[in-house]
């Protein structure tokens, strides 16, 4: 049988020897977000979008949800329709590759219905809704409210015709079977058009045509099913950037992304293209999809346009971008969903101090090359941190304002780690300062391999075990996929986290006292929000190889 893991370890000297089973869960970690620093001089060939479309406005507002989810059902979902066994089964189903997962998660989350499955062999998971009551609740409004665009409309007319026919009690089994069948043979002609389009006497010609029927929350949930952000050879000492959204059917659908983004359409014998590498298109389609997508789209996206920004000619550069998206497969299987497969990445240890930090760096194995190959590898710490320490210049705001000094030194320190680092999996735990004066022994290694045992979320769950163990306050999880970033993103993060320790303090000084007797204990006393704090920032070096070619 195998050992649970224990709160309480041999890395402090104990008085009472007492321990506690826990379960596992999952962690959770910070992601960062970046937009370009480089103001674009182009005018968006769109005038009449709504521009304040962002991921958090897509969480939060039903109707751009809504519209978003109805754009990438016309990319990536499907209406089946089935039989088995003499059973009709109706289905509407979203399917991603694993590492998208968690889109779909997104969108149960707001449907609040459906299921989740993964086909082990394909890595692919499915979204689905199969209950027809379920369908007439939730799914028929929102697709009747919001048209789909592209010939899958007429497989959403067969679909809720086939729900009217199962749902008719007057039929009888063979009449069922009879009108089943024969609408499971109807097939779209070639040139099938969607009726959204007829408000525009199916014919769109310019921006505004387009914009009457196809919304930016349509253009974006379409784009992170079907577009394609990708670098490209010009010559053999050019690489630039390109954009793409191919289909073999509706070239109407084409032609208003065309003309919304500013890119041409191109027809072929067997599909339809918009495609660009044109600059001035390129800081369009920047524009227009910053901080827009929800899925690992969003990530690719953020690759593509930050290398646009950074390496613009650079061929070199660029290159080698190209070639690590090539071995990571960017775009169909660059990470997994759970937070316990993230560590799977590669560490490239090389770190500086951050500038004007007043934090002391205690340890620092950054240069250490041993380190890469040793599990549980403590890449930091930092001492002389409070929460309480006053402002600071900004030094990075343009506006040069003052802010937190605590969360102003904290990102500075995530920046470091994201300019410094690639695929990399770092853990920051945040401690009481030890009293070394009251502890016989002193082991800050095995504390931190202690830490790795236990998923993020779990340690937050049982803070107050952890504090009057260990003196821990926090941990929180960074992934550093590339260096990517925005500043006044690491702020925010930066925030969160502060504010997590904050919060935890106030559940850890009104239960410090109670159940002493089920754990190891070492801190008894409430936590002084003015008491020094310690920073270990953790590696697992171990798990974290990067495939080789």
């Amino acid at each position: 049988m195998r050992k649970t893991p224990q709160i309480g370890s041999n890395y402090l000297f104990y008085i009472c020897i007492k321990m506690v089973k826990i379960l596992l869960t999952r962690g959770q970690f910070a992601w960062v977000k970046f937009s370009t620093h480089q103001r674009l001089n182009v005018e968006h060939p769109s005038k009449f979008i709504n521009n304040n479309i962002t991921t958090q406005s897509l969480n939060k507002n039903k109707e751009l949800f809504y519209q978003w989810l109805v754009g990438f059902t016309d990319g990536d979902g499907t209406f089946s329709i089935s039989n088995s066994n003499g059973k009709w089964t109706l289905i509407y189903k979203l399917s991603q590759h694993e590492y998208n997962a968690r889109l779909l998660y997104f969108i149960k989350s707001q449907l609040s219905v459906g299921k989740i499955n993964k086909e082990t062999k394909t890595k692919t998971v499915n979204y689905w809704i199969r209950d027809r009551n379920k369908l007439a609740e939730v799914v028929f409004p929102i697709f009747d409210n919001y048209p789909l665009l592209t010939s899958k409309y007429f497989n959403y007319l067969k679909f809720k015709e086939a729900y009217n026919i199962l749902e008719d009690t007057n039929l009888t089994k063979i009449k069922r079977d009879e009108l089943m069948f024969n609408l499971i043979k109807k097939l779209p002609s070639s040139d099938y058009i969607s009726p959204a389009w007829a408000k525009v006497s199916n014919l769109v010609s310019n921006t505004y045509e387009a914009n009457m029927v196809m919304s930016k929350p349509w253009l974006i949930g379409f784009t992170e099913a079907e577009g394609s952000f990708y670098l490209v050879n010009k010559s053999n000492c050019r690489i630039v950037h390109g954009f793409e959204i191919t289909q073999k059917l509706d070239l109407i659908v084409l032609s208003a992304i065309g003309y919304i983004l500013g890119i041409k359409t191109y027809s072929k014998n067997t599909y339809h293209t918009v495609v660009t590498t044109n600059s001035r298109s390129i800081e369009n389609i920047t524009n227009y999809y910053n901080n827009t997508m929800k899925g690992m789209k969003s990530f690719e996206f953020r690759v593509w346009a930050r290398s646009y920004v950074k390496h613009k000619g650079n061929f070199t550069k660029l290159n080698e971008i190209r070639n690590k998206i090539r071995i990571r497969k960017l775009g169909t299987t660059l990470l997994n969903y759970k937070s316990k497969e993230l560590n799977n990445q590669s560490i490239r240890l090389i770190h500086t101090t951050p500038l004007n930090n007043n934090w002391n760096l205690n340890l620092d194995n950054s240069n250490n090359k041993s380190i890469i190959n040793r599990e549980n590898g403590i890449y930091k710490i930092y001492d002389n941190l409070f929460l309480n320490d006053g402002k600071v210049l900004n030094s990075q705001d343009i506006n040069e304002q003052m802010i937190d000094k605590f969360i102003f030194h904290l990102a500075e320190t995530l920046e470091d780690l994201y300019d410094n680092n690639e695929w990399v999996v770092f853990n920051l735990y945040f401690l009481v300062k030890p009293d070394l004066n009251r502890f016989i022994k002193f082991d800050i290694e095995n504390l931190n391999k202690h830490f790795a045992k236990y998923p993020l979320e779990f340690i937050d769950e049982n803070i107050v075990k952890f504090y009057k163990n260990t003196g821990l306050l926090t941990a929180r999880g960074v992934l550093v996929f590339w260096s990517l970033y925005d500043f006044n993103n690491l702020i925010k993060i930066s925030s969160e986290f502060k504010n997590g320790i904050i919060n935890n303090i106030q559940i850890i000084n009104k239960n410090v006292h109670k159940d002493l007797n089920n754990t190891i204990v070492n801190y008894t006393n409430k936590f002084d929000i003015n008491s020094e704090i310690m920073l270990i920032i953790h590696a697992d070096f171990d798990k974290n190889k990067e495939p080789k070619n």
